[in-house]
């Protein structure tokens, strides 16, 4: 699974070059507030599989949540709001990105238009941990959730791998940490 650190440099590297595509300074306010929307991102995560919730890692959410920040900078300073629009578009895209290639995966959209049921989750009373597997208790005994899909049942999930390595997220996470810090790195040198 993605850390912090490597959310938030993969969105800097990533605003940071889009924005010099759009002619703004390769240090700009939207490089470093893209870096902090994509660590703030993570404040849902909870002890349910898959240990993050529709309220920050969806697109619904990306987009409700997107569309309030850029309003309040456009309300606050219209001149900022284009790169704020890019910073959120980019801080989101790029968590929801890195999320999508984990076994949790992330949540598309709701099954029912009714708010009740968006953050509806099983009672957790017919939660148990068993080693490390979530289980659910029925009339019948215990049945295994799958990845957690059961914990927002409402909600449509996508998830672009099924189970990796355990011994490889490490890895992964050091190389996606070593790939936004060369590009931040450019990005400073370029300014």
């Amino acid at each position: 699974m993605p850390g912090l650190l490597a959310h938030c440099l993969v969105a800097m590297a990533i605003e940071g070059v889009l924005g010099l595509a759009c002619g703004w300074p390769a240090l700009s306010w939207g490089m470093f507030a893209a870096g902090m929307i994509a660590v703030l991102i993570d404040l849902d995560d909870c002890g349910l599989p898959p240990n993050r919730t529709p309220l920050g890692h969806s697109l619904l959410s990306a987009l409700f949540e997107g569309y309030i920040v850029t309003a309040a900078t456009a309300i606050v300073s219209p001149s900022g709001a284009a790169e704020m629009a890019l910073a959120v578009a980019v801080a989101f895209g790029s968590h929801l990105a890195l999320d999508a290639c984990t076994k949790g995966g992330i949540f598309l959209i709701p099954r029912s238009w009714r708010l009740s049921e968006w953050l509806e989750m099983l009672p957790a009373k017919s939660l148990g941990l068993v080693g490390s597997e979530y289980v659910r208790l029925d009339e019948k005994g215990f049945i295994e959730l799958q990845d957690g899909t059961l914990s927002w049942k409402c909600w449509r999930r996508a998830s672009f791998v099924k189970a990796p390595p355990e011994d490889s997220s490490g890895r992964l996470n050091a190389a996606l940490c070593l790939a936004g810090l060369a590009g931040v790195v450019l990005l400073v040198v370029a300014a």
